[in-house]
């Protein structure tokens, strides 16, 4: 057999072995960034592209930025960011959480159309107020260029705009 049909015949091998490894690496990077977040256990990964907000003392994680005690009961700040949210028609609520307190959107990069998550859970601290934890990632790549940051922040941002 000759070098020429032997490199062939080599390609034409490791193409599937290649295409199943590339598709078991998607399904484990889905898997892991679609895994259940808990606030209260570990949730950062080792790359920099994801954001994490929570009130103090709440994320095991030490967090990007604490969140801001807001003046409205827990029900009001959901109902003020499910409205907030509603008008925002680049972000997909995704129902994947069974906890009530819970939401989950993904939105997607506007040039290659990358999917990014978020996930907010939002807290009573009293009877007059609440906060919120979110954790902003990509689910791709290694770098956001700063993208996680901004859009917590554009959000709360848009939250303290929406309440009372």
């Amino acid at each position: 057999m000759n070098k020429t049909v032997r490199k062939i015949l080599y390609v034409v091998l490791a193409m599937p072995i290649i295409l199943v490894a590339v598709l078991i690496g998607l399904w484990w990077t889905a898997a892991d960034l679609d895994r259940q977040i808990d606030f209260r256990k570990t949730v950062l990964v080792s790359t920099p592209n994801q954001y994490l907000v929570c009130p103090p003392d709440y994320c095991k994680d030490k967090p990007h930025m604490i969140s801001p005690v807001l003046q409205v009961p827990r029900a009001e700040l959901e109902k003020a960011w499910d409205a907030m949210m509603d008008k925002k028609v680049d972000f997909v609520r995704l129902n994947k959480s069974g906890l009530p307190h819970r939401r989950h959107y993904e939105q997607r990069s506007k040039l290659l159309r990358y999917p990014d998550r978020v996930t907010v859970e939002f807290q009573i601290r009293d009877d007059a107020t609440s906060s919120l934890a979110i954790y902003s990632r990509s689910k791709y790549g290694y770098s956001d260029g700063g993208v996680n940051e901004a859009r917590v922040k554009s959000l709360l941002r848009d939250l303290r705009a929406q309440l009372p």
